[in-house]
């Protein structure tokens, strides 16, 4: 069954609440069977909890993800689910590709919503011996699926339905409710601090 995966490691701007936002919206917009996961170090009870063991530092902790065999589902706590997103999800089932990242206005990968099929353990086992030469996980990501094969491509490639509120969006002025379906927030945006998107 498919599996959907947010992280909240304590200590930064994320907390529980920003979670069951997220669970909630998969509730409303998605009627596909799935399962639905938090990778933390704290507890919440009303949550079904996988516990981080790496005490990675911050959003390095998202490594931890790769443990967890696909289909798998990621999304960023920073993330509004708009419409349904059912046919988005089937549609990542039948991509031959091994990982779908977001592509980013720099990067090649850009790991705010992520979806794999089966296993891609390497990029855990490898990252977690290199990731204190590198400032994100991104391009840690990037460069160890380049190194092993891993085949991958964007969800940006699907359609125009998944968008930055920044980039695309431009702040949320050329937002339509009838084809943005999940809206990726980054840098100094978070859906909490804007109120063109109903969150």
């Amino acid at each position: 069954m498919l599996k959907i995966l947010t992280v909240m490691k304590s200590g930064g701007e994320y907390g529980f609440t920003h979670v069951h936002k997220i669970k909630n919206m998969c509730k409303e917009k998605i009627t596909i069977p799935y399962e639905f996961y938090c990778l933390s170090d704290l507890e919440d009870e009303s949550l079904n909890i996988i516990k981080l063991q790496d005490d990675l530092p911050g959003w390095f902790s998202k490594l931890e993800l790769f443990k967890i065999v696909g289909p798998c589902f990621y999304i960023d706590l920073d993330t509004i689910i708009f419409n349904n997103i059912d046919d988005i999800l089937l549609n990542c089932r039948t991509q031959p590709s091994q990982l779908i990242t977001l592509r980013g206005p720099a990067t090649r990968v850009w790991s705010g919503l992520m979806y794999w099929n089966h296993s891609l353990i390497d990029i855990y086992t490898e990252s977690k011996a290199i990731y204190k030469d590198y400032q994100g996980d991104q391009r840690l990501i990037d460069e160890i699926s380049d190194k092993n094969g891993i085949s991958w491509n964007h969800f940006q490639e699907q359609g125009k339905n998944i968008v930055s509120f920044q980039h695309n969006l431009n702040y949320g002025k050329h937002f339509n409710e009838k084809i943005h379906d999940i809206i990726f927030f980054h840098e100094d945006t978070r859906p909490w601090k804007q109120s063109v998107i109903s969150y």
